[in-house]
């Protein structure tokens, strides 16, 4: 008969938080290698400050800028114009 291994809270909070600590040691790992790596093949370079290079035409967003810029205001004011759409329906569903 196969012997089943009953985990406890404590070893599972004990089992998370070391993969927790794993994948953050390595995270930091591959910010510093990757951090030496850019600085051995860049460090020395200087940066040319005289000339302004914009974004290609085709990495530009389409349209007007000021349109780009009011989105986030959209996806904010999203869930709001939910909720008052339901708080109409549901004050004409329960008020007739």
């Amino acid at each position: 008969m196969a012997r089943t291994h009953q985990w406890t809270d404590q070893q599972v909070e004990i089992t998370i938080s070391t993969f927790l600590r794993f994948g953050v040691t390595l995270a930091v790992a591959i910010v510093v290698v990757g951090s030496i790596l850019y600085l051995v093949h860049h460090g020395y370079e200087t940066p040319e400050e005289r000339v302004f290079r914009g974004e290609p035409a085709d990495l530009r967003p389409p349209g007007n800028a000021t349109q780009c810029r009011l989105c986030p205001l959209g996806l904010y004011a999203s869930p709001l114009r939910r909720e008052t759409r339901l708080q109409d329906w549901t004050h004409r569903f329960f008020s007739s």
